[in-house]
């Protein structure tokens, strides 16, 4: 899928960038493969099979509507950027914008849709819903309304009595900013007795990064890339679909890191800050952004934004610590790192780290004993970390900053209680971010990027 420009055809600069920037001739390729990937696995879902049985939707049919238009976006982009002669960089990005609007509705905005609507009309909400993601995130928040505290509120009287892990209804493994979201939302929805999805708030994260992302990179072709990427992460987007709310704290972290790279040190800081009061793992990556930040950004801006993250970060976590340290603690350490009366089970659900070894190997007495895992961190990826560090302070690099905290999530995460599907899409985000970066910036100084 090369757009033609012959030699005698007078071009524009951003045309010219067909020419010069061989990432934009990687971008229809990654459209075609990672837009398939996507819809096939989102339309071949099997929850379109009981649309039937709750309403007057046949959804074979509604299924096979949606996988032969996501085909068809495809086929005419792939038309549009190989048959049609002189295609302009502004036309090749109007064509693709229109692709992906095609495919994140019919791949990821319908099947949503689906599931929500199956979530009620069904009355089995957690077969067509993520547990934790949706459902616990919006009872979280309905306890918070009501003035309880989410993390010493029992979940036995909601509907994820039905968890397929009894835990959870004794433990909010979440940080605040997860059920925060959600709480205008649920208000609004509950005054007014409309159903509401999490989902939707989800959604729209995800849209609005699609349109930020190519504002970290200098390069067209990088930036296509990474629009591509995120749009169609086969990693991340069917999860979504199903509702886990991984895309709500990298959506925070990609908004950092377009902050980051232009040189906004408040946006940097409160979108950093937003992440890290959302999920752990974006804990992870802010000791590496930061470290980049004190070289990037001017002292004054840098300490400025610095206080605006962490007042945010504060306003955000402080309060639930207050009104209970030891359901807190509980909840986000205890529960997660197998300490408490009721731990989340070894390994995870399901898991694909060190710690499925000793569960399933017999190394460990049963999927909820404790199992120490701590020294293997230790003697990994805490060294590892702090030689990346080091590394990066003598040598500043963004790029070299997000595949350091891919390089150390990796370690962690393969070493900790749980590693979770979902993870490895953001492990997939950090290092597909991380190499554009390298890319990026190789091609802006001329230079190639030591490691």
């Amino acid at each position: 899928m090369i757009p033609d420009f012959s030699p005698e055809t007078p071009a524009s600069a951003a045309d010219r960038a067909f020419s010069t920037d061989p990432l934009l001739l990687l971008d229809p390729w990654l459209v075609f493969v990672l837009g398939g990937a996507v819809f096939l696995q989102t339309t071949g879902d099997p929850a379109f099979a009981a649309l039937s049985h709750a309403s007057r939707w046949n959804g074979e049919v509604l299924r096979t509507i949606l996988a032969v238009s996501s085909v068809a976006a495809l086929l005419l982009f792939a038309t549009a950027t190989i048959a049609l002669p002189r295609l302009s960089l502004a036309a090749y990005r109007r064509a693709k914008l229109a692709t992906l609007t095609v495919l994140v509705l019919t791949a990821v905005a319908l099947p949503i849709g689906q599931r929500a609507f199956l979530r009620f009309a069904s009355g089995h909400p957690l077969r067509f819903a993520h547990d934790g993601g949706v459902v616990q995130t919006e009872e979280s928040a309905r306890f918070l309304l009501r003035g309880e505290n989410p993390y010493a509120a029992d979940f036995g009287a909601t509907p994820l009595r039905e968890a397929g892990i009894p835990a959870v209804l004794q433990h909010n493994p979440y940080l605040p900013g997860s059920f925060l979201l959600a709480v205008p939302f649920v208000a609004a929805a509950d005054a007014s007795g409309l159903p509401f999805d999490m989902r939707l708030v989800y959604l729209a994260l995800y849209g609005f990064a699609i349109a930020v992302v190519p504002l970290a990179f200098r390069g067209p072709g990088a930036g296509e890339l990474a629009r591509t990427g995120f749009a169609l992460a086969p990693l991340v987007v069917p999860f979504l679909v199903v509702g886990r709310n991984d895309v709500a704290f990298l959506a925070f972290l990609l908004f950092a890191l377009v902050a980051l790279a232009r040189r906004r040190a408040t946006g940097f800081f409160l979108a950093l800050a937003a992440a890290c009061a959302t999920k752990q793992l974006a804990w992870f990556v802010a000791p590496f952004l930061v470290v980049h930040a004190w070289h990037a950004l001017p002292r004054p801006a840098f300490r400025r934004g610095a206080l605006w993250g962490a007042a945010l970060f504060a306003v955000v976590v402080v309060p639930f610590v207050v009104w209970g340290p030891a359901d807190f603690w509980d909840d986000i350490y205890r529960f997660n790192a197998g300490l408490g009366a009721t731990p989340y089970p070894l390994g995870g659900t399901p898991g694909f780290g060190f710690a499925m070894l000793a569960a399933d190997l017999g190394w460990a007495a049963d999927r909820n004993a404790y199992y120490p895992l701590t020294p293997y961190l230790l003697a990994t990826a805490l060294p590892l970390a702090l030689w990346l560090l080091w590394r990066l302070h003598r040598r500043p690099s963004l790029a070299f900053a997000v595949l350091s905290a891919f390089l150390v999530s990796f370690w962690v995460l393969f070493f900790a209680r749980v590693f979770n599907n979902n993870y490895l899409g953001f492990l997939a985000f950090l290092v597909q971010m991380g190499a554009l970066f390298a890319v990026d910036e190789r091609s802006r100084n001329g230079l190639s990027m030591s490691a």
